[in-house]
This record gives C-alpha cells, sequence and structure tokens, in this order.
C-alpha cells in the first residue's frame, strides 16, 4: 500500500474498533449497516494488499531472470556471430556474417535476434561446431530463448496481480470511507451528549496525516451548480 492506502486502511481498523468496543444501545440498523461496510473494507484491504505484495515479488524475480538470461544470451549471440565473420573472411561461406549480426539495445531485439540465429544456424551448425561452438549451441539458444519468454509471461503475470489488486484496494477504500462518512453521520448525533465518546469516535474516524476534505455542500432545489472553475 502507498502512504494514502496505509492511512485509510489504519482509519477502517481503529473505527472497526470503536465500534465493537463501544456498541450503540439502542442498535441502529443504518449505523450496523456501516459498520459492517467498514469491517468488510479492512478484510478486503488486507487481503488485497498481501495479493499486490506477491504480484510485486513475482514481478521483480521474473525481471531479474530475464536481465541474467540477457547476459547469458548476449555471450552466445557474440561467440556465433564472430565465428560466422571467420567464416566469411576466410572464405568458407562469403556473406554468411550478414546472417548473424549483433542485434539492438532491447531485450526483445536480443530474443528475436537470436530466433533468427536459430533459424540460419540450424542447416549449417556443423560448420560453426567445427569452430569449436558446443555441439548443442543450436539447442541452447532455444533453451534461453524459451527461458526468456517464461520469464517474460511472469513478469507480465505479476504486473496484471499488481495492477489488479491496486485496483481493488482503491475501490475498497472508497467504498470504506463513504461508509464512514454515513456513519459519522450518526455517531455525532448519538454522541452529542458524550464529549469523551466523541472525541475519541472523531480521532478514530479521522485519516491520519492527511487533510479532511469537506464534503461539497448539496445543490438546493432550482439552482444550477456553479459553473466549474467559477
Amino acid at each position: 500500500m502507498n502512504d494514502r492506502k496505509k492511512a485509510e486502511f489504519a482509519m477502517f481498523v481503529r473505527v472497526d474498533k470503536h465500534m465493537d468496543d463501544h456498541p450503540l444501545e439502542p442498535a441502529n440498523a443504518k449505523a450496523t449497516l456501516y459498520a459492517t461496510q467498514i469491517a468488510n473494507a479492512k478484510t478486503v484491504m488486507q487481503s488485497a494488499s498481501s495479493v499486490k505484495e506477491t504480484g510485486t515479488g513475482e514481478f521483480r524475480a521474473a525481471a531479474l531472470s530475464r536481465r541474467v538470461i540477457v547476459r547469458g544470451l548476449r555471450t552466445q549471440l557474440r561467440e556465433i556471430a564472430e565465428t560466422a565473420k571467420s567464416l566469411h573472411r576466410t572464405g568458407a561461406q562469403p556473406g554468411i556474417h550478414l546472417k548473424f549480426r549483433m542485434p539492438g539495445a532491447t531485450m526483445q531485439d536480443l530474443r528475436d535476434r537470436a530466433a533468427a540465429f536459430v533459424i540460419a544456424a540450424e542447416p549449417i551448425k556443423q560448420l560453426f561446431i567445427d569452430h569449436d561452438s558446443a555441439a548443442t549451441f543450436v539447442e541452447d539458444l532455444e533453451d534461453a530463448i524459451e527461458a526468456f519468454d517464461d520469464a517474460t509471461d511472469r513478469r507480465y503475470a505479476g504486473l496484471g496481480t499488481q495492477v489488479g489488486a491496486t485496483a481493488r484496494l482503491t475501490a475498497t477504500a472508497r467504498a470504506g470511507i463513504t461508509a464512514v462518512r454515513a456513519l459519522n453521520a450518526i455517531m455525532i448525533k448519538r454522541y452529542r451528549n458524550n464529549p469523551t465518546l466523541l472525541a475519541e469516535w472523531m480521532a478514530a474516524q479521522r485519516i491520519a496525516g492527511w487533510p479532511t476534505v469537506p464534503a461539497e455542500p448539496a445543490p438546493v432545489e432550482g439552482e444550477n451548480p456553479p459553473a466549474s472553475g467559477s
């Protein structure tokens, strides 16, 4: 959670505890409904935060895997490209080096060029093996490409989990705050003759560290709302 969401979550925890510690007598059905919604918001935010952290961990682990794979893949491609240049210079395979040029700077460029190297090298791989390339160098490239693609899939899955959990946190917090504001309208009337509980309630429902944004007044029937920017 970011700092704002942490503050909102802490507020839900305080409000939920206040309602548990000070049940209304007599009970108010609407207050009970709002209190339940707030408790649910607290629970859902806890769950969504855990899911988000899981997604973040998956994203970071996959991103690290991609970097490690790319370092090895770049070394493999460079060795193949150097051998191709040698085959060209010696006249064994004139122009072959043009099929084995090193890729651009991005990871995807590297992955795509590796796939092209596989296609180009397969029919003539014995020439590379004769120049001391590993007997399995084509298969090694294919394995590296598969590992890169798997890490990419996991990276995007982790990102998707993060985004989904963040959206759930935002929607849940918004609904919970709406319930707190509705409950507040009841509680300040219920506590009008109990300054101690009123003070405790006001402290519980405040989002610590963030200014309270006053609700806009409801428009009076028959009046036009003010123009934007006025």
